[in-house]
């Protein structure tokens, strides 16, 4: 196994998803004040962590079919470069280590976290197969990641934020 394949597996570049947990601290001015700062950066770190294992699984889940796919095929569980063993202990640690780091948050957003994972799990499982279910499922990650940083954070967004997100996604997913 390449280690640079098993990050690639992790998929960072989808890591600026995340950012959006910084909305809170950024549109209520308290991205300066450090306490504020600390928690959005650790919210960050969490969703990126819980996000990546998210990834593993759905490429474990699609390995077979990846494989016949022209451009999933290069994805790094699909070509052999990272082995199932290695794809499932990486995707345990990353969950051990992220839903920790939410329990430093507080329980709330441990919380939001588990919930946020466990619809990663029925995108994985379910809602990808179903056209209007994966767009739903899509949009409802990007807000669950807003909703994460009101909670990490303690500042809310107001409802505009929420319903600006809610009607991009309407009309990039068309």
């Amino acid at each position: 196994m390449k280690i640079f394949s098993l990050i690639e597996a992790l998929r960072p570049p989808q890591w600026i998803k995340n950012l959006n947990l910084l909305a809170a601290a950024i549109l209520n001015g308290q991205l300066t004040n450090q306490p504020i700062f600390t928690k959005s950066i650790i919210g960050f770190i969490v969703f990126c962590l819980i996000s990546s294992s998210s990834y593993l699984i759905n490429d474990l889940i699609d390995a077979d079919r990846d494989r016949l796919h022209p451009v999933k095929k290069n994805r790094p569980i699909a070509r052999g470069d990272v082995s199932p063993q290695i794809a499932i202990f990486t995707c345990l640690a990353l969950l051990m280590v992220g839903f920790s780091l939410a329990l430093l948050v507080n329980t709330s957003f441990f919380l939001i976290t588990l919930v946020f994972f466990l619809l990663q799990l029925s995108y994985s499982f379910v809602f990808k197969t179903k056209a209007v279910l994966d767009i739903i499922g899509i949009s409802l990650f990007f807000i669950i990641r807003a909703y994460a940083g009101e909670i990490a954070t303690g500042y809310h967004l107001p409802i505009w934020v929420m319903l600006t997100v809610i009607f991009l996604l309407h009309i990039v997913t068309g």
